[in-house]
């Protein structure tokens, strides 16, 4: 992190590049869900804003998929540090964690990741961030924060945490809004397993509503710290290719539509208050490595797995959750021990972006929220893709995002106790660089 120029004239640019594929892909989001993509109903993007306060440059990513791993951050990272002479190091990469787009995750129970789309995804993410930086423009930050309290749900359990705030940061050039960063913490997954259409869920139907109320203005949507949040069912409940009404692309419009509208209200009062700055654009991270638990149900549930798989009829919709368990448990001895994850803070004008990586717990976010009130935007799914960050009490509770999540993403066992205190701490350090 360097500050090098001290006058801060901040300027910001926005792009977005389109990154669906034409024809059939192998989706990613539920094991239950096996067969290709059949369509799209509403195109994956790649959205750009870069940052510049005169001296220093950042570039943020915005990804419509599941998760951005350490190999697609990396690719994405080289390729704008090629053609947009960024360094690599000042690139933050995000995904929406749509469970309606491609296979992009490697090494785990995800889905196959198709080297050449992971190719044409970074490609395309480096077009859309050379665009944002041919765009800058001195501009006015204006934040604000907002809240809704009838979508995010705690699915562990209804009385948990839960973060209802929404976040608006607004960049304005005079009469132009030349773009609006949301973040809300709530899993994009309105659609079910049975869905085999393309889609962003219900932050597509959020940005494009707020993108027709504010013509010409280009919307980043981040996913808030949401590891156990969605809109109301259990984890299991995606566990069949069963179609329900409550996940339906109707509903993920009411959500979508909903949330929009918060927005642009949160958005429209932010037009109305003190911008922030000037102040200088400054990128923070850490780099942690973290122990990981052994795997309460192993070695006996292997067979356990092998007999009941055994006895289901061909298309239950059992049968690929216990093959992609059996593939984790063959290849579990040559699974680490630890996972590598990457902390980071971006700071724009005296306000920061505190990027988390996968899906942390909610509580994550809360606890800076708490610290230090509305100057941070919590976001998760993040720079990498280790799977579920839960808090000590989950990890002694136990459920699906301890007991099961780490086989589908292909690590040997959840994180160990500790990793909250371990990540919260790190990102505390790094906010407070960026902060001053």
């Amino acid at each position: 992190m360097t500050e090098t120029n001290s006058s801060h004239r901040f300027s910001a640019g926005f792009a977005s590049s389109i990154i669906t594929l034409p024809g059939p892909v192998q989706m990613s989001g539920f094991a239950a869900r096996t067969a290709p993509s059949e369509g799209v109903h509403d195109p994956l993007y790649a959205r750009a804003a870069a940052f510049t306060d005169g001296g220093n440059t950042a570039v943020l990513i915005v990804l419509d998929l599941i998760g951005a791993d350490h190999l697609l951050t990396r690719l994405v990272r080289e390729k704008v540090a090629a053609i947009c002479a960024v360094p690599a190091t000042q690139v933050a990469v995000t995904a929406t964690h749509t469970h309606g787009g491609p296979a992009v995750l490697s090494g785990g129970q995800l889905g196959e990741a198709d080297p050449a789309l992971l190719e044409s995804i970074a490609t395309r993410a480096a077009e859309a961030a050379r665009l944002a930086l041919d765009r800058l423009t001195p501009c006015e930050v204006r934040t604000a924060r907002g809240s809704e309290d009838t979508v995010a749900r705690n699915r562990r359990d209804p009385a948990g945490a839960v973060d209802h705030s929404l976040d608006v940061i607004r960049f304005d050039s005079g009469d132009r809004c030349l773009g609006i960063v949301v973040s809300y913490a709530c899993h994009p997954v309105v659609l079910g397993a049975d869905n085999l259409q393309i889609t962003r869920d219900y932050p597509g139907f959020l940005v494009d509503d707020l993108e027709a109320a504010f013509p010409g203005t280009t919307v980043l949507f981040l996913t808030g710290a949401a590891g156990q949040l969605n809109t109301g069912h259990r984890a299991h409940d995606s566990w069949t290719r069963a179609a329900t009404q409550r996940r339906s692309f109707v509903e993920a419009r009411r959500i979508g539509r909903l949330l929009a509208a918060v927005a642009s209200r949160v958005a429209a009062d932010a037009r109305h208050g003190p911008a922030r700055g000037p102040g200088p654009v400054l990128l923070a991270g850490s780099a942690l490595t973290l122990p990981l638990q052994e795997d309460p149900a192993m070695p006996d549930i292997r067979s356990r797995w092998a007999a009941e798989l055994e006895r289901l009829p061909a298309g239950h919709d059992t049968r690929p959750l216990l093959e992609a368990s059996l593939r984790w448990a063959d290849g579990l001895e040559s699974l680490p021990a630890q996972a590598g994850v990457e902390v980071q803070a971006l700071g724009i004008c005296g306000h920061a972006l505190a990027l988390f990586p996968g899906e942390v717990f909610t509580e994550y976010g809360l606890a800076l929220k708490e610290r230090f009130l509305e100057r941070i935007t919590t976001v998760g799914y993040a720079n990498s893709a280790p799977g579920y960050l839960p808090t000590d009490a989950a990890l002694a509770e136990g459920g699906y995002e301890v007991a099961e999540a780490h086989r589908f993403y292909g690590q040997r066992g959840p994180f160990a106790a500790g990793t909250q205190d371990a990540v919260v701490g790190a990102m505390i350090r790094c906010v407070g660089q960026v902060l001053g």
